[in-house]
């Protein structure tokens, strides 16, 4: 950064854009002052109205003794997002709405309308049932296809992005975190330094908060976000991230950690890459995995090297998008031998017999056979055991088990095999 803008007291936001110019990611203000030390003071208040969700920043710093500096006290507006999923604000439009939507949005809400999986500023919801709560921006309760848009700046929004920063102010944050958000508001509106943006358009909420942020809308996804956050920077932060790997994280919610488990309050899963001029989507659900007879069909999700996203429909209706880096391109599906568990006991075996312990995600067909630590074949026998079930085997070599090592195979349909030794 130049040395002119780290001389003095300056506020510095960060935005970060995509290819076609548009916000995808804000921090700030950030404070830069060469050798000051602050004492520093901050509050914020949210409004998020039917169509917009804002944020007055407000902080005071005060150089403390013997550091350089002249303090400040600002309140910057800015957009604003779910504290607690780091989820956008929805408005939520019907399927006829979004098909009459005037293309002029885009400045208004900070979102394209040219397909309706731009990141996670809009977003598709299926199925939407009256007791999910859906509502419009006019309150009405909405079902089947719905969409959601980003609450943005609404009608304060303008091109370039706005960052609007009130100087001077007269007040303390403890004082504004303790009044309505009207007192933000009104200093943002008659500020010398921030009037002339809302002049014939004043600021104003309607609906809102101070300090704490309220949501107009949250369920399973804070639960999956509490509950499996774990996994979920686990994925995040390998570097060799994939999409079965984030399919992975969902058994979190089961905590059986056998195999692929479908999470029973997720409704679908999105796959999408992020830039997506096509709106090209690949859609994963429950009963697109098994046939009626409970026999599984395996999802061929084609991913190509780049950046993609997986948007996450609960059965509640709430919607959750997570990121990952695709590595290289890959045909992803899901092996049948992660379909099983199976484990074998008495550990150490005893005798010339022991029990084969088996239980099926989905309807499942293999042999299973064991070996001994040389590969000689010592029991062969095929199994069908349908989805959701577990079967007891005891199995018996009439020609003796030799003490050592034994390898224990399962051989399935699709090719793939689920391995493990145990001892006699």
């Amino acid at each position: 950064m130049p040395n002119e803008f780290i001389a003095g007291e300056i506020y510095v936001t960060v935005n970060g854009f995509d290819g076609n110019g548009i916000i995808i990611a804000e921090e700030g203000p950030i404070p830069i002052c060469t050798g000051c030390e602050w004492e520093t003071s901050t509050c914020y208040g949210i409004c998020y109205g039917p169509r917009w969700a804002w944020k007055a920043f407000h902080v005071q710093m005060l150089p403390v003794v013997g550091s350089t500096g002249s303090g400040s006290n600002t309140m910057t507006f800015l957009s604003t997002i779910n504290d607690v999923t780091g989820q956008p604000y929805y408005q939520y439009i019907s399927e006829n709405q979004w098909i009459l939507m005037d293309p002029a949005f885009q400045i208004y809400y900070n979102a394209s309308p040219t397909w309706p999986y731009q990141g996670n500023k809009t977003i598709q919801l299926t199925d939407v049932k009256v007791e999910d709560e859906i509502r419009d921006a006019e309150n009405n309760v909405l079902t089947g296809t719905v969409y959601g848009i980003n609450k943005y700046l609404g009608p304060w929004a303008q091109d370039p992005t706005p960052v609007v920063t009130a100087e001077n102010i007269a007040v303390e944050p403890s004082t504004t975190c303790n009044e309505p958000i009207g007192t933000m508001v009104d200093i943002l509106n008659t500020n010398t330094f921030s009037s002339w943006f809302f002049d014939g358009n004043p600021l104003f909420c309607g609906v809102g908060s101070v300090g704490v942020p309220s949501f107009d809308h949250e369920g399973d996804e804070v639960e999956f976000l509490n509950n499996c956050w774990t996994e979920l920077e686990a994925w995040l932060e390998a570097t060799d991230g994939s999409f079965a790997e984030a399919l992975e994280l969902f058994d979190c919610k089961d905590g059986d950690g056998g195999g692929f488990d479908w999470p029973e309050n997720v409704a679908l899963v999105n796959i999408m890459p992020y830039e997506n001029p096509n709106g090209e989507v690949q859609v994963l659900k429950k009963e697109d995995l098994y046939l009626p007879n409970g026999e599984f069909v395996s999802p061929q999700i084609t991913i190509d090297e780049g950046l993609y996203m997986i948007g996450v429909q609960f059965k509640d209706a709430s919607y959750l998008t997570l990121w990952f880096d695709s590595v290289k391109s890959r045909v992803w599906n899901i092996p049948y031998s992660e379909l099983l568990e199976a484990n074998i006991f008495p550990v150490p075996i005893q005798d010339d017999e022991f029990t084969l312990s088996m239980t099926a995600k989905a309807k499942l067909k293999f042999d299973y056979v064991l070996y001994d630590l040389n590969g000689e074949e010592l029991f062969r026998r095929n199994f069908v055991i349908p989805k959701d079930h577990s079967r007891e085997q005891i199995i018996k070599i009439h020609n003796g088990i030799p003490s050592g090592q034994l390898v224990n195979k399962f051989y399935f349909e699709d090719g793939s095999v689920l391995e493990f030794q145990t001892i006699k």
